[in-house]
């Protein structure tokens, strides 16, 4: 787990997450994987230019809030430890799987 949002893009890795609340919701951030090919369109570069750049992709989950507000709100088991979001996380065309007890899940 990574202490709020700026570390977690300046330091996180794939499958680190942090917790961000707004006055409303709350939400967790997730570093998804992405394919070497989505890693060269996004970026313009090989990974094998360095390890710091092998870090995924960012995704931002509502855990809580107004459900008439939002398209989708994730379940969370309300562990900040080792979280387990449910359903799944499709970011479609990218990654599929789950945060299931702080560990990423590929379907």
């Amino acid at each position: 787990m990574r202490k709020d949002e700026n570390d977690l893009m300046k330091n996180g890795q794939v499958g680190d997450w942090c917790f961000e609340s707004t006055i409303h919701q709350l939400y967790l951030f997730l570093r998804y994987p992405i394919s070497d090919e989505e890693w060269a369109k996004w970026y313009g570069f090989s990974r094998e230019d360095g390890p710091e750049f092998n870090r995924g992709q960012i995704v931002s989950l509502p855990i809580s809030g107004d459900p008439t507000k939002l398209d989708h709100i994730w379940h969370w088991d309300g562990n900040r430890e080792a979280p387990t979001l449910t359903p799944s996380i499709n970011v479609i065309g990218y990654w599929h799987g789950w945060l299931q007890a702080g560990k990423l899940v590929t379907a």
